[in-house]
């Protein structure tokens, strides 16, 4: 087979003429590899073209996928057929309402002064006023509004809390929460002082977090990256290769992350499965790639013939290997939650241009660098006779060890991956919430003080919706009292009243209007132990086991319920993940 290739862009001396198959390429044309053969051998006559569609494709994903993390969901934790699921569309698309999703804690600003000074309450009551005059904020209420109830005030006595709900879309919340936020955390005067906690400022401070950190992840781990790849390759040219086939991925996904995001929902978690796989991925494959070249240099190929004989060989490998890990990630795709739904989304584009980068614009990119591609050496390679000389090298050496004892390498290998692993058996898994973030986060200060001050949990109050259905007074009351007798139910809120431990402890009035609407009714059920935890897990199936009133359906919402059912869900639909990893691994 003869190849006669002309360069362009260069004098006689990059004129090639070669007989692959009498380099050594080990490839048959009719056989395997034959159209990755023709591959290399398109790239490599068209070589600038294809850099110049690169240059492009990058400079275009850049600018349209910059701004992705402004289009992506903090959300997407639930299944949409779940029953809490159910529960919290029906209360805010039908119903209008909703337990509150901000969290104001209001504490005095001098020490030694409690919650029910004078001075005090009336300024906390001026805070609940002017959170209510907030752009999108409703249900606001407080400590000093509601007559002092205990639940509302912590243990101590040295802080309270201002409860509000903001309305509409995920978008809708997240531009209101940022003024609110700006307005009152970490506001201080001289009566007292605010901070600001709950789901939907969770939630935003979890999107800034996120974008700060993949910034100084990549301030962090690109320099020491490329000091690693010039201290393995020898060449700072060779070395900003993989860099260049790394940033390729990550662009192109983000491209891809955006495109979704306007279809359907997609989790801003995922832009970390972009950087990181992305970035590893196309290092991995791009080092294969420049091997691979200059061991087809070594053998005294040309330039030009090297890089076919790459993409026949490397490049096939690379290929297998990406359809390998994209087919795996698709297994995400058979669970109904977004949040997993969307590490597919991410990492099945990272992969595709992974490969894409690896195998179509690194080799035409060492077409056109040549030899050039060691470039600014940085201390000494080895000598081509150490490259070739396997036997000398420590991989050889460590292989044969293996080798030569192949069970007690078996044996011990295994046990110290079981032991790495055995953590995974006390697992505890939960839902994103403030817990996600960091201590120097408000929303998680907030949610410290509510959890170790308090002796109810109110932004965890479950949901319990009637949809369709308006009992009689007697009945819901009833309802009402056997729910409020449930061990670790702190507090029931129900149109006709307020119920604690069975008993009715306040009638109707403001506190309970909210749960009364023209479209239906609901309860809010107050937890006195932590939703999130086994512990809420189990009061999420004793309140799901009290029985409503006759003929009338209920569903029960809430955090707790949410991580019951995304458990649940998660589980029935395991096996089919599982097998689709098996299937493409065979």
């Amino acid at each position: 087979m003869s190849l006669t290739m002309t360069r362009g862009d260069g004098p006689a001396p990059d004129r090639v003429q070669g007989d692959l198959g009498s380099r050594g390429t080990g490839l048959d044309r009719p056989r395997k590899g034959a159209a990755f053969l023709r591959l290399g051998e398109r790239l490599v006559r068209r070589r600038r073209a294809v850099l110049v569609a690169f240059v492009v494709l990058f400079v275009a994903a850049g600018t349209y996928g910059g701004d992705v993390s402004t289009r992506l969901s903090s959300g997407g934790f639930s299944d949409p057929a779940a029953e809490s699921t159910r529960a919290e569309k029906y209360l805010t698309d039908v119903l209008g309402t909703g337990n509150p999703n901000v969290v104001v804690l209001v504490s005095p600003a001098r020490h030694g002064v409690d919650v029910d000074d004078p001075v005090v309450a009336a300024a906390g009551n001026a805070v609940a006023g002017e959170l209510a005059a907030q752009p999108g904020m409703s249900q606001v209420t407080s400590y000093w509004a509601l007559g002092s109830p205990p639940p509302l005030r912590s243990k101590d006595a040295g802080s309270a809390l201002v409860l509000g709900r903001l309305s509409g879309d995920e978008d809708q919340v997240r531009d209101a929460i940022k003024g609110i936020s700006q307005r009152f955390n970490n506001a201080g005067g001289e009566v007292v002082v605010t901070q600001v906690g709950g789901l939907a400022e969770a939630f935003h401070q979890m999107g800034g977090t996120i974008e700060a950190d993949l910034k100084l992840a990549e301030m962090i781990a690109l320099p020491l990256t490329l000091l690693v790849l010039v201290f393995v390759f020898r060449s700072v040219v060779a070395a900003l290769l993989p860099l260049l086939a790394g940033g390729f991925a990550i662009t192109g996904t983000f491209v891809a992350l955006k495109v979704l995001a306007g279809v359907t929902t997609v989790s801003i978690f995922s832009l970390n499965l972009t950087t990181a796989l992305g970035l590893g991925l196309a290092i991995d494959y791009a080092l294969f790639v420049v091997s691979r070249y200059r061991e087809e240099r070594v053998k005294g190929k040309e330039p030009h013939d090297s890089v076919v004989a790459t993409v026949a060989t490397a490049g096939r490998s690379v290929v297998f290997s990406g359809l390998t890990v994209a087919i795996s990630m698709s297994a995400l795709l058979v669970f109904p939650i977004d949040f997993l739904k969307s590490f597919a989304y991410a990492g099945i584009p990272v992969v595709a241009t992974a490969v894409l980068g690896s195998v179509v614009v690194l080799p035409a990119l060492i077409a056109v660098l040549g030899d050039r591609i060691d470039a600014l050496p940085v201390g000494r390679r080895r000598s081509p006779a150490s490259d070739l000389d396997l036997k000398d090298s420590f991989w050889y050496r460590m292989a044969s060890a293996v080798m030569a004892r192949p069970v007690l390498v078996a044996v011990t290998t295994s046990a110290v991956l079981v032991a790495v692993a055995s953590p995974f058996l006390r697992i505890d898994m939960g839902l994103a919430d403030d817990r996600a973030l960091p201590p120097t986060a408000t929303s998680r200060q907030v949610g410290d003080a509510l959890r170790s001050g308090f002796d109810s949990r109110e932004t965890g109050a479950m949901a319990i919706v009637l949809p369709g259905a308006r009992p009689t007074g007697a009945s819901l009351e009833e309802y009402a009292r056997s729910l409020s007798a449930v061990p670790g139910v702190s507090r029931v809120d129900s149109a006709t009243g307020v119920f604690v431990s069975g008993v009715k402890v306040l009638p109707a009035g403001p506190a309970t209007a909210r749960l009364d609407t023209a479209a239906g009714q609901w309860l809010s059920v107050v937890p006195g132990v932590e939703p999130v935890s086994n512990r809420g897990e189990q009061l999420v199936r004793d309140v799901r086991a009290v029985h409503p009133p006759a003929g009338v359906e209920r569903l029960v919402g809430g955090s707790g319920a949410g991580l019951v059912d995304t458990k649940e869900a998660i589980v029935a639909h395991l096996p089919h993940a599982v097998a689709i990893i098996a299937l493409a691994t065979f």
